[in-house]
């Protein structure tokens, strides 16, 4: 993934939620040499956000096509399937889920970059309330990374991450609160900074 976006890119994206970003609207380029397009890439990449947030929210790294279905994933008047077999075509995912193996993403760090897109759209512009308790359970860490990295106000949402660390408490998020701040352009942010420090402050107290 960091080769394919090296060889096109003067540098690096800073954090791995841009990483990610750039690497999905690439892989489509690089593999129409050999696969047609026949879903539009943000029909793909709208379904596989909600397909990587249910997942997320479940605790689960692969699941039936069935059950899936019953997920109502956004596919823009496409048929689920042409959805999920252009995603595997694209090497998104694993498998698609047609020929009796479950739905999967080719790497758990897909799922959870998908489940952050999902997640920056309900968020809106400032909506942060959307994420609730998943801040604390630990389980959405990577994801909530992830959204701080491809967020369009990041100093905002950790500002508000610290926030509800301190109002909670939750001092052991406040680890993950700073990897928002630092691999973000929050990290220029006076404001940010001092809610960063807050959270250790209250790290040090739980």
């Amino acid at each position: 993934l960091v080769g394919v976006v090296a060889q096109n890119e003067a540098h690096l994206p800073m954090n791995r939620g841009k990483l990610f970003q750039r690497f999905f609207v690439m892989m489509p380029q690089i593999r129409r040499r050999d696969v047609p397009a026949n879903v539009p890439f943000d029909v793909v990449n709208t379904a596989l956000a909600k397909l990587g947030f249910e997942m997320q929210e479940r605790g689960r790294l692969s699941a039936d096509l069935g059950e899936v279905r019953g997920w109502q994933i956004p596919c823009a008047e496409r048929k689920l399937e042409d959805v999920l077999v252009q995603a595997k075509d694209w090497r998104l995912l694993k498998s698609e889920g047609q020929l009796g193996e479950p739905v999967e993403f080719l790497h758990h760090l897909f799922l959870e970059y998908f489940a952050a897109v999902h997640l920056k759209t309900e968020i809106g512009d400032s909506r942060f309330e959307v994420l609730g308790e998943r801040l604390f359970s630990g389980e959405w860490d990577e994801v909530i990374v992830m959204l701080a990295g491809i967020s369009d106000a990041p100093a905002a949402l950790v500002k508000w991450l610290g926030t509800q660390v301190v109002k909670k408490q939750q001092g052991r998020v406040a680890f993950m609160v700073e990897r928002c701040w630092k691999t973000t352009d929050a990290v220029k942010d006076v404001q940010a900074l001092g809610v960063v420090v807050d959270t250790f402050l209250a790290a040090l107290c739980h």
